[in-house]
């Protein structure tokens, strides 16, 4: 099948969890033979003008549907004959009439966790049964992230962006409230002063941006992943990847991977992950 892709970036513009879930969705689904373009927030226009597809993916669409020509693309999306939409976050940038087109639009829509479509009910009044959706996870290759049953450093990672969002406050209180404990800080910020404050810590080393090559190393060298985001978390492949490693969780209860570990069990949890991409090219392809 000719295939068109629409989210805001690639994993070669940024390198966050849904781009990695999208990157490796795509990239099976090319294995089983089909013939798959991006559309990302930079594409030309006659991309979608100019070539007949048989199906179309979208995921995060926040700059897409921003561009000056978003009424152009908003037509082709929701007037299409086979519209997947793939959910990969709290879908906060669509207004509720916006929101229910764009799903009412799509054949088959698929959420990362039953936690995920649970959100969207509950912030939304989402309308759409569960009878009507699908779940499927974000895919981790467990050959690279398991636990390397390694003697570990007794201290706390938080590992991604740091944002508001993502509870950076909720890490500077853990931070100070807990003195004597050894906190190892790999990631991003979002403002230059949460670097500051960061440095400012003497129980912190702040270790940077972290490749997500290095991640299973890290993950297998600590005793404890810290993660506590403001708003809920639809999966969260940071958290699995984390747990099938064999860290300690020390997160919040708003996060789908959590959800599903405490309902499935760490084990059931791998197999989903390992599962999805062929998942979500059998649902699609029915």
């Amino acid at each position: 099948m000719n295939i068109l892709w629409m989210s805001d970036f690639s994993v070669n513009e940024n390198s966050g969890g849904a781009q990695r879930t999208d990157d490796f969705i795509i990239n099976f689904g090319k294995f089983l033979g089909h013939n798959i373009d991006h559309f990302i927030h930079n594409s030309e226009l006659n991309i979608i003008k100019n070539k007949e597809y048989d199906m179309i993916v979208t995921g995060y669409m926040r700059n897409l549907l921003s561009r000056p020509d978003s009424q152009v693309i908003w037509d082709f999306v929701t007037s299409h004959k086979n519209h997947v939409k793939f959910e990969h976050d709290s879908g906060d940038y669509l207004n509720p009439e916006r929101r229910i087109v764009l799903h009412g639009s799509a054949k088959k829509r698929i959420f990362l966790s039953k936690y995920h479509y649970e959100q969207y009910v509950k912030k939304y009044n989402y309308p759409i049964s569960f009878d009507n959706v699908d779940i499927v996870p974000s895919p981790i290759d467990d050959s690279k992230f398991h636990n390397y049953n390694l003697e570990r450093e007794d201290k706390t990672l938080y590992a991604g962006f740091i944002h508001s969002l993502k509870g950076a406050q909720n890490l500077f209180s853990e931070i100070i409230n807990n003195p004597s404990k050894q906190f190892v800080v790999a990631g991003w910020t979002s403002h230059h002063s949460f670097e500051e404050i960061i440095y400012s810590f003497k129980n912190v080393e702040f270790i940077g941006k972290k490749s997500h090559l290095e991640m299973p190393e890290l993950f297998n060298k600590y005793t404890e992943l810290f993660y506590h985001p403001v708003g809920f978390e639809p999966f969260c492949r940071t958290i699995a990847e984390a747990a099938f490693c064999g860290i300690k969780l020390n997160c919040s209860n708003n996060i789908g991977a959590v959800h599903d570990i405490n309902q499935y069990g760490i084990e059931e949890v791998k197999k989903r992950c390992k599962d999805s991409p062929k998942q979500f090219w059998e649902l699609v392809c029915k």
